[in-house]
């Protein structure tokens, strides 16, 4: 399947632009199931686009209120979960929903792996950008049930980082376990991105797209340019008694931190 982070299009409810998205992908879309989170620029003062539902078939088993935004997909070793990063950003009320449905789901059902998308980051990559409160609600979430990878957007710039969870009781300086958050653009619109110290590896001024396989214990990710050269690179390696492994396989290519 493939998976878009949100900010399909730039203005929510323009048809010309939906029809772009439609076009770039042509053929492809009824060929390959997608999973879509909407980003900020799928809502307008909190309004999802009026086009997001009627284009799309996503599942309505999420917390009520959110349905094809918030949902759950699941494969036999693997959960994938998308949030609704402008509803988490602009309401309580489905804030909570969220938190309180995302711990449910993680308790009850786990699979072997599991993957979270939502537009806003976690960690940002943009200079001065934090955000605060979705990361005092969801990380201790994320920590506890042991999430994989969290696949985000929003910020227009690279960022990958194995950041570390707390409930493991890992030292603060060990970056081999953890849950790794990831932050990409695959659009011409760019951010300078910043020299926080969570990512191992970042890119401004560079459009992006993933590969991810899991095979297994391994879940193998890589990182492309839009000309197809490998920018960046690693596994993960899952055993039952302590957290993922790290091992990077970032490729001997200078990191792109200009926007020239």
């Amino acid at each position: 399947f493939m998976l878009h982070a949100g900010d399909l299009i730039n203005r929510h409810d323009r048809d010309i632009e939906w029809g772009e998205w439609f076009h770039a992908g042509s053929f492809i879309h009824a060929m390959v199931p997608s999973v879509m989170t909407p980003g900020n620029h799928e809502y307008k003062n909190v309004v999802l686009s009026p086009q997001w539902k009627k284009q799309f078939n996503l599942p309505s088993n999420g917390p009520k209120g959110l349905e094809e935004t918030c949902y759950q997909v699941n494969y036999p070793n693997l959960k994938i979960i998308s949030l609704d990063g402008e509803q988490i950003d602009e309401s309580e009320k489905f804030r909570t929903a969220q938190s309180h449905w995302v711990d449910s789901i993680l308790t009850h059902d786990p699979r072997e792996w599991t993957a979270i998308t939502f537009h806003y980051p976690m960690f940002s990559t943009k200079p001065n950008r934090n955000n605060v409160k979705l990361r005092e609600v969801f990380k201790p979430i994320f920590d506890k049930h042991k999430v994989d990878i969290v696949l985000q957007g929003h910020d227009h710039a690279y960022g990958r980082g194995l950041v570390k969870n707390e409930t493991q009781g890992t030292n603060v300086k060990d970056q081999d376990y953890g849950t790794v958050y990831v932050v990409s653009v695959s659009g011409p619109k760019m951010y300078e991105v910043s020299d926080d110290p969570w990512m191992d590896r970042r890119a401004a001024n560079t459009q992006l797209f993933q590969i991810i396989s899991i095979e297994g214990k391994r879940l193998s990710y890589g990182a492309y340019t839009a000309t197809g050269e490998l920018y960046d690179a690693f596994d993960l390696l899952k055993s039952a008694d302590k957290p993922n492994k790290l091992v990077n396989k970032i490729p001997n290519i200078q990191e792109r931190t200009s926007m020239e």
